[in-house]
């Protein structure tokens, strides 16, 4: 009997020991890649922690972008809607201003100076955050005024900025074809893409995905519809920028071309669920539909060698304005619909069999953004799990939710089981998954020594049952 005991005993020991090899061989096998994207993650998760909302700040550069889309869709760059003696012409070269920095009767070799001060901001930037990101490795702290920068520039100006690079890179390879300073702009096209390229990972990868709801000027929740925002973004400044610029039919073509990618900002764009700030996405609805018709109209305006005037700027004002207000309702109305569902579903759980994956998103949304009782107990949550099992649009919303109240332990809980169902791959979910982990700490050492001391033996004995098992 002894020796039996002392056999099990001593294969306990050595499938511990197995255990205990196994891990540490992983942390060997870890790639430079898993290290630095784990560093990432830290690094964000302090920033966002520290750093203030800024939300008067996203109020403003939300007006601004706004401005930049719509002068974007007069094709501004036309010298034959637009002329640069016109009054018209003049006052959109004004607002150019504010959408690319660089008025549009600019000549190539002024556009090539401003772009070059824009990438250099944009450069220091990047070096103020990987430096940093090395004092916080050394340090695990950084200063409060880096912290802010970083959070104002990442929420605030990093949609802006994508837009801006998008448009100065159509007009780089403008001038390129057309041999005018070719290697200087050779030379700003080549960095403007690098940089274009950065900020679209910095917005997907790590602002999009953020489970705190602090205040962004585009606020989408998940990265793979955020990613297929900005990229139709990019690809609208750009073919409206180079479009603009070519005479001809080719010129009309790449105008006209635009409508495909704002055709998926209208789809986005009627995506309730992912949204975090509902009139972003009722501004996004009116003006990616009124840009469709003006970038069929405005393109072929041109090829006839019509000039713009006032009625076309009344028209699209009006248009656009209608359609914001027609849209706010419909989303208000919407909102109380779903309210009232939702007390119907409290009297009725057998009604939740009806409902389409679309709905279901909707009442999740703007029932836990109302108070409603059954959202906040995260039963309606639960049930949603239930009947779509690891969805992905589901889980992170769950996680966001939850995240906001300091004693839901049990359901970050529960969301970090299914995500780790759900990673393979993923960045982002790992993203999430980390954040969620580094709440459940944080929130963890607000807990009495001895409770913390009973968790850590029975998360010991866990590890070494599953050590067992294996």
């Amino acid at each position: 009997m002894n020796r039996t005991s002392t056999e099990n005993q001593t294969e306990n020991t050595s499938s511990s020991e197995l255990t205990h090899r196994q891990k540490y061989r992983g942390l060997l096998k870890r790639s430079v890649f898993k290290d630095f994207r784990d560093n990432l993650f830290r690094y964000f998760d302090y920033i966002y922690t520290m750093a203030s909302s800024h939300r008067y700040l996203s109020d403003i550069f939300r007006t601004i972008i706004f401005i930049q889309e719509c002068v974007v869709a007069f094709f501004p760059l036309n010298k034959v809607l637009w002329p640069n003696g016109s009054l018209l012409g003049r006052i959109l070269a004004v607002f150019s201003v504010a959408s690319f920095i660089c008025p549009t009767s600019v000549s190539d070799f002024t556009h090539f100076v401003v772009v070059i001060i824009l990438y250099v901001f944009i450069l220091l930037f990047i070096i103020l955050f990987f430096s940093n990101l090395y004092i916080f490795l050394k340090m695990s702290k950084v200063h409060s005024a880096i912290v802010s920068i970083i959070s104002i520039f990442l929420n605030v100006l990093q949609p802006y900025l994508i837009n801006m690079i998008s448009s100065h890179i159509g007009r780089d390879l403008y001038y390129i074809i057309e041999s005018r300073n070719r290697i200087a702009h050779i030379f700003t096209f080549i960095f403007g893409v690098a940089f274009l390229i950065i900020l679209l990972l910095f917005q997907t990868l790590f602002v999009a995905p953020s489970i705190t709801f602090r205040p962004q000027v585009v606020h989408i929740m998940y990265s793979r519809y955020s990613a297929l925002y900005n990229l139709c973004n990019v690809m609208i400044f750009f073919f409206s920028s180079i479009g603009s610029l070519i005479e001809g039919i080719t010129g009309t073509v790449l105008c006209i071309f635009t409508i495909i990618p704002a055709g998926f900002i209208i789809f986005i764009s009627f995506q309730q669920s992912i949204w975090a700030y509902i009139p972003s996405m009722v501004t996004s609805q009116a003006f990616s539909i009124v840009y469709c018709c003006f970038a069929i109209i405005l393109p072929i305006l041109s090829q006839q060698k019509i000039e713009g005037n006032e009625v076309i700027i009344l028209c699209f004002i009006a248009a656009i304005s209608l359609l914001i207000y027609l849209f706010q309702k419909f989303a208000e109305s919407q909102i109380k619909k779903d309210l009232l569902f939702l007390v119907d579903i409290e009297q009725d759980e057998s009604l939740l069999e009806t409902i389409s994956y679309t709905k279901l998103l909707s009442l999740l949304r703007y029932g836990f953004d109302n108070g409603h009782p059954i959202c906040h107990t995260w039963k309606l949550f639960d049930i949603a799990l239930e009947s779509f099992n690891n969805d992905y649009r589901i889980v992170l919303l769950y996680a966001k939710y939850a995240a906001i109240y300091s004693d839901e332990s049990n359901a970050l809980q529960l969301i970090t089981r299914n995500l780790k169902q759900m990673k393979h791959g993923s960045i982002e979910l790992k993203y999430v998954l980390f954040q969620v982990n580094s709440l459940l700490q944080h929130r963890e050492r607000g807990l009495s020594k001895s409770l913390k001391k009973t968790l850590s033996k029975i998360q010991d004995k866990t590890e070494k049952c599953r050590g067992q098992m294996r």
